[in-house]
């Protein structure tokens, strides 16, 4: 009982088998578990698209969005990289090892150091990528500076997906849904304006800025899901 108890602390709640409590059949509520993973996933996947609500509509006129002429495909281990193995592999150690670990911590830590101070590591663990783009380029004075501007745009992107990451974590009590938002982000990448339609793009973007902030408490209830905090 006590490793579905800490798999459950861990955002990877299972359902509990019979012969560890009195409910039957063999897993308890599995038809009711399998529904609200998926409506974790789901809705963590609409609140993150809303988010990019602009940037689909510049996608969209720019035809790049799957199915339209200028799609581009990434080959099979970089969309196994970008969209599984990476995604999975950084929420499960800074949500739910990292988090789910000062979650429990004694003496307890504050809600604000929760959400807003355990996204730094996350973001230290990208700054990394500055190296790759200096060599990249050359080595040279001006491939230096591109790397420490991109450096430093990916480091407050990355805080600001912790943050939210966070939310969906204490909020769900479940890995998936950061899981599922760091999938969309990954595939998404920064936000983006068409071109020849900017102010539509903007328009949109505020709009679904404004929808996510009226949906994320919704969708995100500890009454639907049982999470840490309301």
């Amino acid at each position: 009982m006590r490793v579905f108890e800490a798999l459950a602390r861990l955002g990877l709640a299972l359902p509990t088998p019979s012969s560890l409590s009195s409910n039957w059949p063999l897993f308890a509520s599995l038809s009711h578990y399998v529904c609200t993973l998926g409506c974790i996933v789901g809705y963590s996947v609409a609140l993150t698209a809303l988010l990019y609500l602009g940037t689909l509509y510049a996608d969209f006129r720019g035809k790049v969005l799957p199915g339209q002429r200028h799609f581009r495909k990434d080959n099979g281990l970089q969309c196994i990289r970008n969209y599984v193995v990476a995604p999975i592999s950084e929420e499960l150690v800074f949500r739910a090892s990292m988090l789910a670990t000062i979650q429990y911590a004694e003496p307890p830590v504050s809600l604000a150091c929760k959400i807003f101070a355990t996204p730094l590591y996350f973001g230290l663990a990208h700054v990394h990528h500055a190296w790759e783009m200096f060599a990249l380029h050359g080595k040279t004075r001006h491939a230096m500076h591109s790397a420490l501007l991109s450096s430093a745009l990916q480091f407050a992107y990355t805080i600001v997906f912790g943050w939210y990451a966070d939310a969906l974590f204490l909020r769900t009590g479940s890995v998936l849904a950061p899981c599922a938002a760091h999938i969309v982000c990954n595939a998404m990448g920064l936000p983006r304006v068409a071109r020849d339609a900017k102010t539509t793009s903007i328009v949109l973007s505020v709009v679904g800025l404004a929808a996510f902030a009226y949906a994320f408490g919704p969708l995100t209830s500890v009454a639907l899901f049982g999470g840490y905090m309301d």
